[in-house]
């Protein structure tokens, strides 16, 4: 658990293993700061979430749309949206339910 703070899905999520680096696009840099609880949410995400191959990647990240490399979610958390729309502040994630 994170002390202070209440978000419950980013506390069950940081308990998990990491899976990944951050794997940001060239020129981009990490969302800061991280204490802000999107970006926060979206790196968590980003680094423990499942991988989608290219060809099952929501629409934003096959158009290389957004901060991250690679489209990763997990479709018990954040409505099941992608990391780089999480980031973005977008609901239009093909992914989100």
């Amino acid at each position: 658990m994170l002390p202070g703070i209440r978000d419950t899905q980013l506390c069950r999520l940081v308990d998990g293993p990491l899976m990944r680096s951050l794997g940001l696009r060239p020129g981009v840099s990490v969302p800061a700061p991280l204490s802000h609880p999107t970006n926060a949410r979206s790196a968590a995400l980003q680094r423990r979430g499942h991988e989608r191959l290219a060809e099952d990647a929501c629409e934003r990240c096959q158009r290389n749309l957004g901060r991250y490399q690679i489209c990763v979610h997990l479709p018990d958390f954040f409505s099941g949206c992608c990391a780089n729309c999480l980031q973005g502040g977008t609901n239009s994630c093909s992914l989100c339910k």
